[in-house]
């Protein structure tokens, strides 16, 4: 894994939140254990149904900036 970089995100009235965006190859997918997810999947662009869909493209954006 390597570092892309911090971020953070600020929605009013609500505290900051700060993490860290990093990128990872994956060469393997194993089988899931039976306490995680349900399922996966692999996209070939980025998904229509996002959980933060104001937050996600922009780390996207980043990552995609960062590898080239």
């Amino acid at each position: 894994m390597e570092l892309v970089s911090p971020y953070g995100v600020a929605a009013e009235g609500m505290p900051a939140s700060y993490g860290l965006l990093y990128f990872a190859e994956v060469t393997e997918l194993g089988e899931l254990p039976p306490f995680e997810m349900e399922a996966r999947e692999l996209f070939e662009s980025i998904p229509d149904c996002l959980t933060y869909p104001d937050i996600q493209p922009q780390l996207m954006n980043k990552v995609f900036s960062w590898l080239a």
